[in-house]
C-alpha cells in the first residue's frame, strides 16, 4: 500500500544562468511567506501530511519527495481523467500524443515512461508490453480520493519500473448510503469548430448490511483535435466493501475499451492512416485477515487483462496490423508489526506472472517473486529512520536486490532536515526485448536497468495545508534501456546504456491562505550528463531543463470555486526537442457554479494556445473550451 505526502507548489522563475542563485530567494520568501512559528509545546501536532506510497507503514514520516493531490483539488481542476489531472501538475511530465486519456507517457526527473510505476490502491498497473498503455485505467476521475507522487527511487517498496518514480492513485471507498451521480459534458478546439468532444457518466452507489457498492458507467466521444486524432471511449467500473464473517474486505472491476487514430504517434510516412484500439480489464480482491492495533495481515490478488490493435492503414486494415493479449496476475501479502518502543516493521510477500501473446512479439511468459521488509524508528523527537529492502527473483533476468535508507531531523516541530538514498532496477518490457520493424529492432539479451539515488533537503510546515520544501538530488544509471541510433538514416536499436548522472533541483511551496485562496509553486531544474556519445536517443532526454509551475484554487464564495494553472517547461535546446518556441507559458483554468444538487463548469486549457511538442514531432492538443454539468443526489 502506498501513503501520500504533501502537495508541491512551482514558483516559476527561471534562473539564466546558476539554478543555484534561485536557493536564497526560495528560502527568504518562504520565511516571508510563512511566518507562524511552530512553539516547542505543539510536539503532538501532526501537521506533515501522512502519506501511503512513500512507505508501506502507517503514520511513518515519508523521508523521500511525496507529493499529494487532495480531493478538493480535483474537484475544482479543469480535468476529465487521471491522466488530465497529472497533466497539470508542475512537478512532472506527462508526455501526451493525444487528448483525454488516448495515450500519455510519465516522466518524473527526467526518466522514461518505463522507470515510472503506476499503481491503484497499491496494485501494480504498468503493462508488461510497453509503457504506453500505463495509463489506460479502469477508474473515473471523482472514484479518485487523492494522488500521491513519489519522486525518486521506489524499488526497495514496490519492485521493478519504480526507478524514476511512483505515481499512486487511491480510491475513494463507496458510501454506505444510496446516491445518484451524472455528468454530461462538450468542448472543442481552437482550430476548427470541427474538432470537438463529448462524455458523460452515471454512478450509483448502494448501501448494504455492513458495506456499500458502487457502480459507474461512462462514454468519451471526439473528433480529436487534427486530422488522424478522433477517438471514441467506454469505460465501467464496481467496486464493493462487504464484511465477510467479520472481516473487511473490497473487491473491484474495471473496463476500459478505446478505438482511437494514432496519427504521427509512433513515427509518420506519406500515406500512413494507422488506428489503434486497446482494451483493459482488471480486477482485485482483498481480505483484511488479521487486524489488531499491533498485529495486521491482508492478502491480496489481482488480475489484468490488455489487448491492443494496430492498424498501420485504417482503410485497409489487412495491410499491415499487430495484435498483442497480455496478462498479469499478482498475489500479495502484506502484514504490519508494531514493536512498541522498537518501532514498526512491514513485511510482504509477491509472486507473479505476466504473459504475452503477439502476431509481432511472438508468445512469451515470465514470472518473479518477491520479498519486501520496512522497518521505521518509533517516534522519538527529534529523529527519523526508515529503512527498507526488498529481493525480487525473475525467471529470465538476475536477481534483484534493492534497498533504501531514510534519515530525518526535527530541529522544531514542522521542520526538518532530511535525505535518503536507494536502489532502483527496471526488467525490459517485451516490447525492448521482442519487437522488430523496418525501424526498430529489439535485444532479447538485454539486462535489468540500474540505478543509485541520493537527495538531501529540508521541508517547513508552519501550518496545515502550508509548507515549503527544498531538495537537491542526483541518480546515477547504469545499463539504462533505451532506443538509439547513430544517425537519423539507422533504425532504433534497444542498448543498455552506461554512466548517466542525472542532477536536480527542486523547490516547492504550498499556502492555504484561507478558504477561498490555496496557492502551491514550483520550481526544478534538471541536467545531465552521457558518458555515451555519437547517439541519438528516443526517450531518456526528453525532458525540459527548467520547469515552472503557479497554481490557484479554492471557494472564495458560498457557490463558486475556481482552479488556476500556469506551467512553464523550458526547454534546452541540448536536450533534444525541436519546438518552435522553447520557453511556453501553457494556461489552464476552471470556474465552477456549486449548486446543491448540481455543479456547472466552465473550463479552459492551454488558454496560450501555446505551439509546444511533449514528445518530439507530435504535435500538442492546443487550445481547448469546454463546459460541463455534474449533478448529485441522495
Amino acid at each position: 500500500m502506498l501513503i501520500s505526502s504533501s502537495r508541491i507548489i512551482s514558483l516559476r522563475y527561471l534562473p539564466r544562468k546558476n539554478p543555484i542563485r534561485l536557493f536564497p530567494l526560495l528560502l527568504l520568501g518562504g520565511m516571508i511567506f510563512f511566518p507562524a512559528p511552530i512553539r516547542a509545546e505543539e510536539k503532538s501536532v501532526q501537521l506533515e501530511p501522512v502519506t501511503i506510497t512513500g512507505s508501506h507503514i502507517p503514520g511513518a514520516g515519508a523521508l523521500g519527495s511525496v507529493t499529494v493531490i487532495e480531493r478538493e483539488e480535483i474537484e475544482k481542476a479543469p480535468a476529465e481523467s487521471v491522466s488530465d489531472l497529472l497533466d497539470l501538475q508542475g512537478g512532472i511530465e506527462l508526455h501526451r500524443r493525444g487528448t483525454g486519456e488516448i495515450q500519455g507517457d510519465l516522466s518524473i526527473r527526467g526518466s522514461s515512461s518505463e522507470q515510472v510505476l503506476i499503481l491503484l490502491d497499491g496494485v501494480p498497473l504498468n503493462d508488461p508490453q510497453t509503457s504506453h498503455h500505463d495509463l489506460d485505467l479502469p477508474i473515473f476521475l471523482n472514484e479518485v480520493e487523492r494522488v500521491e507522487i513519489l519522486k525518486g527511487p521506489g524499488s526497495s517498496l514496490y519492485g521493478s519500473d519504480a526507478l524514476g518514480g511512483v505515481v499512486q492513485i487511491i480510491s475513494s471507498p463507496p458510501p454506505h448510503k444510496f446516491t445518484v451521480r451524472g455528468k454530461i459534458r462538450a468542448g472543442t478546439y481552437s482550430q476548427d469548430l470541427y474538432y470537438h468532444d463529448r462524455g458523460g457518466q452515471a454512478q450509483v452507489t448502494l448501501p448494504f448490511a455492513k458495506g456499500g457498492a458502487r457502480i459507474s458507467a461512462g462514454f468519451d466521444d471526439s473528433s480529436g483535435f487534427r486530422p488522424g486524432t478522433d477517438y471514441r471511449m467506454i469505460k465501467t467500473s464496481a467496486e464493493a466493501n462487504p464484511v465477510i464473517l467479520g472481516k473487511n474486505s473490497s473487491l473491484v472491476i474495471g473496463y476500459l475499451d478505446k478505438e482511437f487514430g494514432a496519427q504521427d504517434f509512433y513515427g509518420s510516412k506519406p500515406g500512413w492512416e494507422p488506428w489503434e484500439h486497446t482494451e483493459t480489464l482488471f480486477t482485485k480482491t482483498g481480505l483484511d485477515l488479521i487486524s489488531h492495533d499491533d498485529f495486521t495481515l491482508k492478502p491480496a490478488i489481482s488480475f489484468r487483462r490488455h489487448t491492443d490493435h494496430f492498424v498501420l492503414f485504417r482503410d485497409d486494415p489487412k495491410r499491415y496490423q499487430n495484435h498483442h493479449l497480455s496478462y498479469t496476475i499478482l498475489g500479495t501479502l502484506e502484514s504490519l508489526i508494531l514493536m512498541k518502543k522498537a518501532g514498526q516493521l512491514a513485511l510482504g510477500l509477491e509472486g507473479a506472472g505476466d504473459w504475452l501473446e503477439s502476431s509481432n512479439l511472438g508468445d512469451h511468459s515470465q514470472s518473479r517473486g518477491s520479498l519486501a521488509a520496512e522497518y521505521s524508528s518509533p517516534k522519538k523527537f527529534p529523529w527519523e529512520l526508515n529503512a527498507s529492502a526488498r529481493a525480487d527473483v525473475h525467471s529470465n533476468q538476475a536477481t534483484v536486490l534493492s534497498p533504501s535508507l531514510g534519515i530525518g531531523y526535527r530541529i522544531i516541530p514542522g521542520f526538518r532536515l532530511k535525505a535518503s538514498s536507494g536502489l532502483s532496477y527496471r526488467s525490459p518490457s517485451f516490447t525492448e526485448l521482442y519487437y522488430s520493424d523496418p525501424s526498430n529492432q529489439s535485444n532479447p539479451d538485454l539486462k535489468n536497468e540500474r540505478s543509485l539515488s541520493v537527495e538531501a533537503g529540508g521541508e517547513y510546515y508552519p501550518a496545515a495545508r502550508t509548507f515549503i520544501s527544498l531538495v537537491l538530488l542526483r541518480r546515477y544509471d547504469w545499463n539504462l534501456i533505451d532506443w538509439a541510433r547513430p544517425t537519423s538514416a539507422d533504425p532504433w536499436q534497444a542498448l543498455n546504456l552506461d554512466d548517466i548522472t542525472t542532477y536536480g533541483i527542486e523547490a516547492s511551496a504550498q499556502a492555504g491562505i484561507f478558504p477561498g485562496l490555496n496557492v502551491r509553486g514550483e520550481y526544478g531544474f534538471l541536467t545531465q550528463d552521457r558518458k555515451e556519445t555519437g547517439y541519438q536517443y528516443k526517450y531518456s532526454n526528453d525532458f525540459p531543463r527548467h520547469r515552472l509551475g503557479l497554481t490557484f484554487w479554492g471557494k472564495p464564495v458560498k457557490f463558486f470555486s475556481y482552479y488556476l494553472a500556469l506551467d512553464s517547461p523550458v526547454v534546452d535546446l541540448t536536450q533534444g526537442k525541436k519546438n518552435e518556441d522553447f520557453r511556453q507559458v501553457l494556461i489552464n483554468a476552471a470556474v465552477s457554479y456549486n449548486a446543491k444538487f448540481y455543479t456547472f463548469s466552465i473550463e479552459g486549457k492551454d488558454l496560450t494556445n501555446a505551439n509546444y511538442q511533449d514528445i518530439t514531432g507530435v504535435p500538442r492538443p492546443r487550445r481547448y473550451l469546454g463546459a460541463r454539468l455534474e449533478f448529485k443526489w441522495e
